[in-house]
């Protein structure tokens, strides 16, 4: 909790809101850990897509047994993703996570 009240008074990256939402879920606070991403997500507004938001949101979603919703947004990102532009095992991760909702 200290590192999150440590970065209450700057401005923080997506991907620090996209490692703590992980962070919250891996700990089972899956409502925070939506909530964690969603607050990176506006953070960037209509700027470019952050994958490790992305999914941080997706295993926020799939602990809440809300695969309808995962499935939709990581679509609808997934054209976004590009090989190039993203670390490997991310890049194939978010594939990984999109295939086991499908699968659930």
């Amino acid at each position: 909790a200290r590192a999150a009240d440590s970065g209450a008074k700057a401005e923080l990256s997506p991907y620090y809101h996209g490692i703590l939402s992980f962070a919250l879920e891996q700990s089972g606070d899956y409502a925070a850990a939506e909530a964690e991403a969603r607050r990176g997500m506006l953070s960037i507004g209509d700027g470019a897509p952050d994958a490790w938001l992305q999914h941080g949101l997706a295993h926020a979603l799939y602990f809440q047994a809300r695969h309808a919703e995962a499935i939709d947004a990581l679509t609808a990102w997934s054209g976004a993703w590009q090989r190039t532009q993203l670390h490997p095992f991310l890049f194939t991760h978010l594939w990984w996570h999109l295939a086991l909702l499908h699968v659930e």
